[in-house]
């Protein structure tokens, strides 16, 4: 079972420069940080002659502390050590002039301790922000599907143990993938990804760190890893029910096979300013049976 979370893997850094190189930002430098007890992707670009940071949604992710247990650890030492790593961030900033970037506290952090670690040091020119987050969590000796919101539950009963699905993890053949894309393309309307990032998502079926469900030409793809799964992309016939299935029968997969954290569905319909994405937000959280606090950084 993949233990890294898809936002400190290093084949994420390689899909971050050449998803943003596709759309027309020149990468500058890798900054990422990867020393002694730290790690981060941290990536410079260049767009509209400003300066930004990337590697985790719109921003950074605040660095991953190895070995180090952050909830138990003495609150001097837990302070010297968030704020050096702080301190390392905002001279990237500063040396570069950053702008549209956020800082994110890492979602299992939010999830787990429930408070930011960022109220434990000096933010400087930053603010202190958050929104909420919508995910899946199985209940003790509780089915998933009793779990789901009623009119979800009653879509699910019409293609449970009916639709034939297959599931892709470990290995994913040539013609299965190109569907795929195809799908994705003919949905979107033009081509969001480069070839290197479908190639990069490909391979990051084949080595159990991304699960991708087929049903009748419909398509699911989560990041996959022991403690986080994120729903990643939907390549499902607009308005088609089959979406519901196939997300519910990835749910129980990662249900069945021991997966922790279960399934990250992204934000929270109330922290959402855009109404098309709001309503995506609100489909969501129909499979959702919890919410946690986001905290972040921004200017």
């Amino acid at each position: 079972m993949n233990k890294i979370p898809i936002f400190f893997d290093d084949i994420w850094k390689q899909h971050e420069i050449s998803y943003y190189t596709f759309n027309n930002y020149k990468f500058i430098n890798d900054l990422s940080l990867a020393a002694n007890q730290y790690n981060s992707i941290i990536l410079l670009f260049e767009f509209n002659g400003k300066y930004i940071l990337r590697g985790y949604r719109d921003g950074i992710i605040f660095p991953n502390f190895k070995y180090i247990d952050i909830e138990n650890i003495h609150t001097k030492k837990r302070k010297q050590k968030i704020q050096k790593i702080f301190d390392y961030i905002i001279d990237i900033f500063n040396n570069y002039r950053i702008t549209d970037t956020k800082i994110y506290q890492d979602p299992r952090l939010c999830k787990k301790m429930g408070y930011s670690l960022f109220n434990l040091i000096d933010l400087k020119q930053f603010k202190l922000k958050y929104k909420l987050e919508m995910y899946f969590e199985k209940s003790p000796n509780k089915e998933i599907i009793s779990s789901v919101k009623n009119t979800t539950r009653t879509i699910l009963n019409k293609y449970v143990n009916i639709e034939p699905f297959q599931v892709y993890c470990g290995n994913i053949n040539d013609d299965i993938f190109n569907s795929f894309i195809d799908k994705h393309f003919r949905l979107a309307g033009k081509k969001t990804k480069s070839k290197q990032c479908w190639s990069i998502l490909k391979q990051l079926i084949k080595e159990k760190k991304a699960l991708l469900l087929v049903a009748n030409n419909n398509y699911i793809l989560f990041f996959i890893s022991s403690e986080y799964s994120y729903y990643a992309i939907n390549a499902c016939t607009k308005r088609d029910n089959i979406v519901s299935y196939l997300l519910f029968e990835g749910m129980k997969w990662l249900e069945e096979n021991n997966y922790k954290f279960i399934l990250h569905f992204g934000t929270f319909k109330n922290s959402i300013d855009n109404i098309k994405i709001q309503n995506i937000a609100n489909f969501k959280k129909s499979f959702c049976n919890k919410i946690f606090t986001q905290y972040y950084l921004e200017k």
